[in-house]
């Protein structure tokens, strides 16, 4: 898989080549704990696999888009009142979100 990068003039690279710089400028810019690993990881996986579809791919907009728009937390941070962990991953059963990782109890909506 190729991704083209438009900046002043559009350049391929690898869908390798391509992640390697998500990954370098996430840790650039952000550090290792600006989002939970798990969900970082399936992030990566499915741009590999899917390729990256929005207007703008360049590699510091994605993270940064990622990181500050992105709809993801612990568990505690959208269960209801008094709800517990199990009626909470009964709900997101119906929800469908985007990634759930149930031993971690991180959840993501959008990213």
């Amino acid at each position: 898989m190729i991704v083209t990068i438009y900046k002043k003039k559009a350049k391929d690279y690898d869908v390798e080549t391509y992640i390697d710089m998500l990954n370098k400028e996430k840790k650039k810019r952000f550090g290792n704990n600006c989002i939970p690993q798990c969900l970082w990881d399936y992030y990566i996986n499915f741009i590999y696999n899917n390729g990256i579809y929005y207007g703008n791919n360049i590699p510091r907009d994605v993270v940064e888009n990622a990181i500050n728009n992105g709809d993801y937390g612990d568990f505690d941070d959208y269960k209801y009142v008094d709800e517990t962990d199990e009626d909470f991953i009964e709900r997101m059963k119906q929800e469908d979100p985007f990634f759930i990782d149930i031993k971690q109890k991180v959840v993501c909506f959008s990213i």
